[in-house]
């Protein structure tokens, strides 16, 4: 028997398919025969599954859910999979290099330094206004 866990991560506004595939031996251990990582296509997922013959597929991508369950393909809903956010973060610097991202457009910065930024920028605000009321008295 074989699974996949399946999910869609973001490189620079790139959506990767990062997909684990796992075979169940004699003695029903689990080993990983396969680690894909690259942008996401559903045809190509789907031929993938296809390809390795997948009879179970758990997913954390709503994205992925509905098109499997539209696809008819059995496929188990998690809140987390374990294993497939490492993988991209594993080959990060390869995949830029291979699929050519342009890091330049697509800098973002982490939501604590936007919400560090956005407090800051109030912060200068007030200050600014009660300096203002100071020096005018």
């Amino acid at each position: 028997m074989r699974f996949s866990l399946v999910s869609i991560v973001k490189i620079y506004d790139v959506d990767f398919t990062s997909m684990l595939l796992y075979e169940s031996d004699e003695q029903g251990i689990w080993n990983c025969i396969a680690e894909i990582a690259k942008p996401f296509e559903i045809d190509d997922m789907l031929d993938d599954l296809a390809e390795y013959k997948v009879s179970e597929i758990q997913t954390d991508s709503q994205t992925i859910y509905r098109e499997l369950v539209s696809a008819q393909i059995p496929v188990i809903y998690r809140k987390e999979v374990d294993g497939t956010r490492e993988l991209i973060e594993r080959s990060e610097e390869m995949l830029i290099e291979l699929f050519e991202l342009n890091l330049e457009a697509a800098v973002v910065l982490p939501r604590w330094r936007l919400f560090i930024i956005n407090k800051l920028e109030k912060l200068i605000q007030i200050l600014k206004t009660r300096g203002l009321k100071h020096n005018d008295n």
